[in-house]
């Protein structure tokens, strides 16, 4: 993925940096390279159709990582494939079929050690390596990934086609400090745009190390590199003019091989960059067809070449308000300070027609979550045939009135449980609200049963006459409903006077001090 070698050669320009030290910056993240990431974890479970969200959380907990370093994070994620790179698609969707054959016949392999007790380990490996060549990025996984970042406060956006050049245009724009991807086409694009200012981080850990680059200072990056091969090519090219050596480095990358070229066979990033510094007093329209002797594929080149300059871009970032527009990434930059190649007689078919933002957005979502319902229907509308249109009828006469009904009768009131129905032992197993119901409701019916046992209901056909009741002697007559009730009477106690007081004798105080029967002696305390 990207420029061949490229990360080998600038590899002596880049220093170990943790985000820390960006405190304060916005950093623009590739997408696609946080979800390949997190797929590595579950790249069984995709493969095979599982159902998983472990990549979505993975690209989650590596923003809240930058966010409590104080960097802002901005995720950018790939569109539409381009149509220049169809090749290059077709080839890897090949790659991981193949990967995914020799996946499934280690998994095979390990379950047939694992019934005869052989040792498993090595072909647990080499599964676990074919399923992480097949992972792909969807758009399902792409939605679900931007939902779960959204709940999290983080700002996404879909490009219209390539990430690389989306990240690149938010760095023009000045919408953000740096980029943070595993791709190296990106230090192709910041070169070539001479984006001075722009940091590019890569290989960033769960800790928050990577490597910083600087890729648009040319010159610094020049003295970086040590006086390498590839670093001298390049000062020749740089001693000519500065927009010079920045064209002069995109055109050794596309020629060494990149998404959008197939180098020549033996022709590598150096070699290119030899070329191309060989041919750096040429035009800069030219120097691709002249600086390599019999290049068999001239036109393919010069389509590579305006895929990095002309690449479609949002203009913007939405929110607020603001629809981003498509653009061509070379509208962005100054023509005075980057030198960009003329368009192609088909620009759009080699790098994609310009978008409406609002359109995509409902296409990319209707494609990430189809509509299920919608297709049975269509499924079952396209299987069942249509039935014929009804036959118009005359109309009808007007109907008599219907006679008035009675209104139905209330449904019977459940009258509970019946205890005899309830098993006490498996009373006990019931949860407690539901057993505390239960036993409320055996409570009543117990009661009912009593208050039937005590007063029997008396039968209806033949009605019991009422018991005279005898009566004393001496009760008193019942007086009449109609007589007045009698007055209580008043009821006062007598007031007695208190008895007087007898003077006490001497057998009274004698009483007093003798000991009560049963109760011990207490012994007298003698003093020594």
């Amino acid at each position: 993925m990207g420029i061949s070698g490229l990360h080998h050669q600038l590899k002596a320009a880049q220093k170990k940096i943790n985000v820390a030290e960006l405190r304060g910056r916005t950093l623009a993240l590739d997408g696609h390279a946080l979800l390949h990431r997190g797929a590595l974890s579950c790249a069984e479970q995709l493969a095979e159709g599982e159902p998983t969200t472990r990549y979505a959380h993975f690209a989650v907990q590596r923003v809240q990582m930058l966010a409590t370093k104080g960097v802002t994070a901005i995720v950018v994620f790939d569109g539409a494939p381009t149509p220049l790179k169809r090749h290059t698609n077709h080839q890897r969707s090949a790659n991981r079929e193949g990967a995914l054959e020799d996946a499934r016949r280690w998994k095979r392999e390990c379950e047939r050690r694992h019934e005869s007790g052989e040792d498993r380990d090595d072909a647990i490996g080499e599964m676990r390596k074919a399923y992480s060549k097949t992972v792909s990025i969807t758009q399902t996984m792409v939605e679900v990934t931007k939902r779960e970042l959204e709940k999290a406060s983080v700002r996404c956006l879909v490009a219209p086609y390539e990430a690389d050049a989306q990240l690149a245009a938010l760095c023009v724009l000045g919408l953000c400090d740096g980029v943070i991807t595993e791709d190296s086409d990106l230090a192709c694009l910041l070169c070539g745009l001479r984006l001075s200012r722009c940091l590019l981080v890569t290989k960033l850990d769960r800790d928050g190390s990577g490597d910083l680059l600087i890729p648009g200072d040319l010159t610094k990056l020049i003295t970086d590199l040590r006086r390498s091969k590839f670093a001298k090519a390049l000062a020749k090219a740089l001693r000519v003019h500065e927009r010079t050596g920045a064209r002069c480095f995109v055109q050794s990358c596309v020629l060494a091989g990149c998404d959008y070229y197939v180098s020549e066979a033996g022709l590598g990033l150096v070699g290119a960059a030899e070329h191309v510094a060989a041919a750096r007093r040429l035009n800069d329209d030219e120097r691709i067809e002249k600086a390599v002797k019999r290049l068999s594929n001239v036109d393919g080149a010069r389509a590579a070449e305006r895929a990095f300059y002309h690449a479609k871009v949002w203009k913007g970032l939405p929110g607020n308000g603001v629809v981003p527009r498509c653009v061509s990434l070379s509208e962005l930059v100054c023509p005075s300070r980057v030198s960009v190649p003329p368009l192609g007689s088909d620009i759009d078919a080699e790098v994609g027609p310009s978008l409406n933002f609002e359109a995509c957005e409902r296409e990319r979502v209707a494609a990430a979550f189809p509509p299920a319902q919608h297709t049975i229907d269509a499924a079952f509308a396209r299987s069942v045939p249509a039935a014929p249109p009804p036959a118009r009828e005359p109309p009808a006469a007007p109907a008599a009135p219907l006679p008035e009904t009675e209104p139905p009768a209330p449904p019977p009131v459940d009258a509970g449980i019946d205890g005899a129905e309830v098993d006490l032992e498996t009373l006990n197993e019931l949860p407690p609200d539901v057993r505390a119901e239960v036993e409320r409701q055996l409570m009543l019916w117990r009661a009912t049963r009593r208050g039937a046992a005590r007063s029997p209901p008396p039968v209806p056909d033949a009605p019991v006459a009422p018991k005279p009741r005898a009566r004393s002697s001496g009760a008193r007559p019942r007086a009449s409903s109609d007589a007045k009730p009698a007055a209580k009477k008043k009821t006062t106690r007598r007031k007695t006077a208190p008895e007087p007081l007898r003077p006490a004798n001497n057998s009274d105080v004698q009483s007093f001090f003798a000991p009560k029967p049963g109760a011990a002696k207490r012994p007298r305390w003698r003093s020594t």
